[in-house]
């Protein structure tokens, strides 16, 4: 009777469940990439709203599509009898990071292998799609619909999040993953996390879309009504970077703003470009400073933007880039093993890297702990890398379409490429960055 209860027990169906989509994300791997993309913005409405007992099997089931699409990828360049790896100087560097990361999953430092096997999972599982992209969009349209498709889907995201902003904390819509109520305000509101399990998720998704919105006004071929849902979309997501009260979200999409302006006014023919697309980020502005809800929610960003004042930027600037070189010390060349720092396995690491510093936060700390002083050089190199050639692209490519694409995911991926975003130990970002950056084989193509 035992036996029959274990064999009809939910885990077990979970399993059988499990096992059935890794085949369907193996036989149709293109279409999981896109599922993957679309599923990381409903995880945490998942995660907070329908079903939240089942926290963890939710957060595993990105895994599951990772290695699902991974399988299929490989199975079907075997059939093909086509080479795994496009041709690119890229390759090398990134085999030699990935297999830095399994030679720390072994890392002397960690007694528990399941932290380094987990920390590794965690940290390098998005790496490999940095190959698929360019084997899902065969077509230059395939990309143009799917930047559109992709940027439509965020007006609810966008709503969920202003609804959010004016609910108070202990409301059902203002809990985050793990039935935790929400605690970060910003102001008197509360920080919308929207459908993402934290406020972090959101951020991100936002910073992507701003790039993907202004790309589609200024570039892409739109129908009358694509023009106005989009401008309307904008308008929206500018006023939510303020809703977010997030400081680092308001400075990149405000340098990217800048930068994108100021080489649109100087390229010839590109002017036009410039005034579509100036004039909704007027239009936010003048919402912001001349409506009661723009007054309230720039008042409240004003309050956390201020913080502390002067210390707390100090602060920032020393846990991003002076305290790494504190850590280096206590991590010297090879560091402290993958997993050690990241927040899931806290309760294997009792016990492990007594030595190790236990307060970190930004993410090039981390990566010095975890991978040490040649891991973070590896890092640096590869991610230099990538928005190089993407650089260089801009300027070589004579479609204009893909030209400023190029500029843009430049713009986007350079905050992680001088780690101010956090890639390793945030998946969906290091799904965003790593996705993306694949457009560098398309372009080649």
């Amino acid at each position: 009777m035992e036996i029959f209860k274990f064999i009809f027990s939910l885990k077990y169906f979970l399993f059988l469940i499990y096992f059935i989509f890794i085949f369907i994300f193996i036989l149709y791997w293109k279409k999981s990439t896109i599922f993957l993309l679309y599923f990381i913005l409903i995880e945490g409405a998942l995660r907070k709203w329908f079903l939240p007992s089942f926290q963890k099997e939710i957060f595993a089931f990105k895994f599951l599509i990772l290695l699902g699409i991974y399988f299929g990828y490989l199975k079907d360049k075997k059939l093909k009898g086509e080479k795994i790896f496009p041709p690119s100087p890229l390759n090398f560097i990134l085999m030699i990071y990935v297999f830095y990361g399994l030679f720390q999953i072994f890392n002397p430092n960690i007694r528990n292998f399941l932290i380094g096997f987990i920390g590794f999972f965690v940290e390098f599982s998005p790496v490999f799609l940095i190959y698929l992209t360019k084997e899902i969009f065969d077509e230059k349209e395939k990309i143009y619909k799917f930047i559109k498709n992709y940027a439509f889907f965020s007006l609810p995201l966008i709503i969920i999040g202003f609804i959010q902003y004016n609910l108070p904390p202990n409301h059902l819509l203002n809990y985050y993953a793990h039935n935790v109520p929400a605690d970060a305000m910003v102001g008197t509101s509360v920080r919308p996390s929207s459908t993402f399990p934290y406020i972090s998720g959101y951020a991100i998704y936002l910073h992507l879309i701003s790039i993907l919105l202004i790309y589609i006004l200024t570039i892409l071929d739109l129908k009358i009504f694509e023009k106005v849902y989009f401008l309307i979309v904008f308008i929206l997501l500018n006023l939510s970077i303020f809703l977010t009260g997030s400081r680092g979200l308001f400075g990149y999409v405000l340098f990217a703003y800048f930068v994108y302006f100021f080489i649109l006014i100087k390229e010839k023919g590109m002017r036009e470009k410039a005034i579509k697309f100036i004039l909704p980020i007027v239009f936010s502005t003048f919402l912001l400073f001349i409506t009661p809800f723009g007054k309230k929610i720039y008042d409240n960003f004003l309050v956390r933007a201020k913080g502390k004042g002067y210390e707390e930027i100090k602060r920032r600037i020393r846990v991003a880039f002076i305290e790494p070189f504190d850590f280096a010390e206590f991590a010297s060349f090879f560091g402290y093993g993958t997993g050690m720092t990241y927040q899931g396995v806290g309760f294997l690491r009792e016990g492990e890297g007594l030595l190790m510093p236990k307060s970190f936060e930004a993410e090039l700390g981390r990566i010095t702990l975890e991978y040490g002083i040649f891991g973070t050089l590896l890092t640096f190199i590869l991610r230099m890398s990538i928005i190089l050639l993407f650089l260089k692209l801009f300027y070589i490519i004579k479609d204009n379409k893909l030209k400023y694409l190029s500029l843009l995911l430049f713009l986007y991926l350079l905050p992680a490429c001088i780690f101010l975003d956090n890639v390793n130990f945030q998946l969906i970002r290091g799904i965003y960055f790593y996705f993306f950056s694949g457009f560098l084989f398309l372009f080649k193509r």
